[in-house]
Parts: C-alpha cells; sequence; structure tokens
C-alpha cells in the first residue's frame, strides 16, 4: 500500500483526468507484465490492488499534499481490498471502493455472458466458476478466458486538506472550479476527513468499516494504525 504524490497544475480538470489515465493504463500493463512473467505462468495466482493518489489543487502554488488546502484524491480499485474515509465531524466512516466479487452488482452484469457459473462454497462465499473470489485482478493468467480482468474501477473526489481553509486559496477560483467544489461539499467548515485507510480483505471480513474507523481515529502513525 502506497501515497504517492504528484504535482499540481492550474489547470486541475486536466490533471485529474490525467491521473484516471494513468491507472487505467499502467495497471493493464503491469497485468501483462506479470501474466507473461515465466515464474508466474508456472506457479499462477494473482493479486489485488488498492492505490490511493493524492495530489494539491492549491493555487497559484502547489504544496505538498499533507500541507495542502485542497486535495484531489484518485482510488484505483482492483478485488476486495478498500479504500475508507474517515468524517472528521461525525467520525462516519466512508466507503470508496465495491468488492469486485461474482455476486456483486457490477460484476454480476459484466460477467452474466461469459458463460461460466457461481458456486457457494462451504463457507457461504460466492466463487466464480466455483474457484475464483475476485473477478478483477492482477495475474490470474488461467482465469482471464472466464472472465477475470484488470480494468480498475476509478473514483474520483475533491476534498479540503488541513493546511488551511478553501476561502483562503491564494487566488479567487475560477466559475468551474468553484462549482465543481461546490459538488464536493469542500466548502464547509472544518477538515473533512481525518484520515484515509487501505486494508485487505482479512481485516474487513472481521471488523465493520465503522469499527476499523473507530479503532485508527487518533492514531498518527500508520504503523501503529
Amino acid at each position: 500500500l502506497a501515497f504517492l504524490k504528484v504535482s499540481s497544475s492550474p489547470n486541475w480538470s486536466g490533471t485529474e483526468r490525467a491521473c484516471g489515465y494513468f491507472f487505467n493504463e499502467r495497471v493493464p500493463q503491469a497485468d501483462c507484465h506479470v501474466c507473461a512473467d515465466a515464474e508466474m505462468k508456472k506457479k499462477g495466482g494473482g493479486s489485488t490492488a488498492t492505490i490511493a493518489l493524492l495530489h494539491s489543487l492549491d493555487l497559484p502554488y502547489s504544496h505538498p499534499y499533507y500541507a495542502s488546502s485542497l486535495l484531489s484524491l484518485t482510488v484505483a480499485h482492483l478485488g476486495d481490498t478498500s479504500c475508507l474515509l474517515a468524517s472528521t465531524q461525525s467520525g462516519r466512516a466512508r466507503r470508496l471502493t465495491e468488492s469486485h466479487h461474482a455476486d456483486s452488482r457490477t460484476e454480476s452484469e459484466r460477467l452474466r455472458t461469459s458463460g461460466t457459473g457461481i458456486i457457494t462454497d462451504s463457507f457461504g462465499e460466492s466463487r466464480w466458476g466455483g474457484v475464483v473470489a475476485n473477478t478483477r485482478a492482477v495475474g490470474d493468467v488461467e482465469f482471464k478466458p472466464v472472465g477475470v480482468i484488470a480494468e480498475p474501477d476509478i473514483t474520483k473526489k475533491v476534498f479540503k486538506g488541513a493546511r488551511r481553509h478553501c476561502s483562503q486559496l491564494h487566488v479567487k477560483p475560477s466559475r468551474h472550479l468553484r462549482k465543481r467544489l461546490t459538488q464536493a461539499n469542500t466548502f464547509r467548515t472544518g477538515d473533512e476527513f481525518s484520515h484515509l485507510i487501505l486494508l485487505s480483505d482479512g481485516i474487513t471480513d472481521s471488523l465493520s468499516d465503522q469499527e476499523i474507523v473507530d479503532l485508527t481515529r487518533g492514531i498518527r502513525d500508520p504503523t501503529q494504525a
């Protein structure tokens, strides 16, 4: 799990589109590399992925994401790892990802024409073709013919960071930027979210989203969290 930062641009909507394009291009490229590896072909297997990309939207000069007043978050997601945001005001968990399981709404519609069915195992979990838990993954080359893909779901959000209030931007936001910020509720008083959590299904299978946020609230060290 990693946090990445790219520099901001005055044309923030173009930068936002570029982040989505980056993930849509690079994740399938990584999948092709893994699937072409001789050792992976021999052993098989694959991996889920949830990647968060944060960049500053401060104008006219950008800051590090952890010191910015305005942030863009782009999340690329494959499989059943998760991304959660914790609300500063209410403490409630907000999930940004949906597990790519065969019985989920979006995946069942996509897989309907492949001719392979869902089988429930002894633990009550749905398996695509009786074997596959995640219908989107990097690798799993042997299951590509039955519908496993490496195309990530992309989620984008603009929100207020910790540095200062949005009304204290260096320059007045353009009409287009102000409209997008208003839609994203970024002009509310106080920071919108206290922390971002990336985690695996081993945790979400045992704890609810709200329990995870409650346990990590107030902890500044990610290792301790």
